[in-house]
């Protein structure tokens, strides 16, 4: 969407469009909508309605036949399309940007939720494991941990005597607790440093006049020039901005 505002605004802007700048400008379309077909085939349906919200917005109508214009070349004689082109872009991108905001926080939470169903399931199963470990008499009976987060809460049930395979079986289950634990911790620390890397292109964005594109590759260019992870790159990049806040 970025790189379409910025065609678009150099399209209308010089009263005309090439016929590269068309061809990439339908290209970036076509690219969106792919990207929205497969959002609309995962997206739960919250995450719908607002993305129909936006659809049907005000904008979009006049957004469409801009786009329809440039398709066809632009118009040489309207002097304010350029102006009229980058204010539309640039609501819709700040829509967008609002539902990929409110997505984030919403997976944000229902990784939470997921986590802490997983370390209280773990946390049962931990204690059935320390259970069988005080079994010295293979003639005494065990608590059987719940089966899902759901039951953790449940009262524990007396059950015949268990081997080895229980043991085992218990211990299986522990480990891969630990390791959804491990995964839903790597899906919050991802979405954290998205939100910085965003931030981080605005930056350049807007001190630089860079375009988006153009703003990545620069974060890109000093990680490998220093060596450094790309996210570090872009908290630097931040914690400057701040420092040279008035």
């Amino acid at each position: 969407a970025g790189q379409e505002r910025a065609l678009g605004s150099a399209g209308f802007a010089a009263r005309k469009f090439t016929s590269e700048q068309t061809t990439r400008l339908q290209h970036l379309v076509e690219s969106q909508e792919r990207c929205f077909e497969v959002f609309a085939q995962f997206a739960d349906e919250r995450s719908l309605r607002l993305w129909s919200e936006l659809g049907s917005a005000a904008i979009m109508p006049e957004l469409r036949g801009l786009r329809a214009l440039a398709a066809r070349g632009g118009s040489p004689g309207d002097e304010s399309l350029a102006d009229r082109w980058f204010r539309i872009a640039t609501e819709r991108i700040d829509a967008m940007h609002d539902i990929e905001q409110k997505l984030q926080l919403a997976l944000k939470q229902l990784c939470q939720v997921q986590l802490s169903e997983a370390r209280q399931l773990l946390d049962c199963n931990q204690l059935a494991l320390e259970e069988l470990d005080r079994q010295q008499d293979p003639d005494n009976t065990v608590f059987l941990v719940p089966v899902s987060a759901a039951d953790a809460n449940s009262s524990v049930t007396e059950q015949p005597p268990v081997g080895r395979s229980m043991m085992e079986l218990l211990q299986f289950q522990a480990r891969r607790l630990q390791e959804m634990g491990a995964e839903l911790d790597a899906a919050k620390s991802a979405l954290e440093e998205r939100k910085v890397l965003e931030r981080a292109k605005l930056i350049l964005m807007k001190h630089r006049g860079l375009n988006e594109d153009e703003a990545y590759r620069a974060l890109r260019q000093a990680a490998m020039n220093q060596s450094r992870r790309l996210i570090d790159v872009a908290r630097s990049v931040i914690e400057m901005a701040d420092v040279l806040q008035p």
